[in-house]
């Protein structure tokens, strides 16, 4: 008879559950960081590869979309982990609820970014 211990369950659910959480906290404070540096003059658009490269749309090669685009994503990312760990903690349907609705508005703020930058 196979027995569950139920503390390594839970011990690992919890990293399946931080890592991924860490992970976009962290993308999220890049891209405010990138931010940051294209608004004190530093902006140059290349196609990055390496460890600090964070992923930037083709669309993006003036400075202000550039800036927008980083503000307006990275905060929204920083907004969604906080939330789903306050989510997960509480087990509230409502803020589930209002995590999926801010999801889908910032899915549509870059897709009206996107339109704009056509040109």
């Amino acid at each position: 008879m196979i027995t569950l211990n139920s503390e390594k369950i839970i011990k690992r659910s919890l990293y399946l559950i931080a890592l991924p959480v860490l992970i976009i906290l962290i993308l999220g404070i890049e891209y405010l960081i990138s931010a940051k540096e294209a608004i004190n003059g530093n902006y140059e658009y290349s196609f990055m590869l390496g460890a600090d490269a964070i992923p930037i749309p083709w669309y993006m090669k003036t400075e202000e979309f550039f800036i927008k685009y980083c503000i307006g994503y990275g905060s929204s990312l920083i907004l969604l982990t906080v939330g789903y760990v306050f989510a997960l903690l509480k087990n509230n349907k409502f803020i589930q609820l209002a995590i999926g609705v801010i999801t889908i508005l910032i899915l549509y703020y870059e897709y009206r970014m996107f339109l704009n930058a056509i040109p």
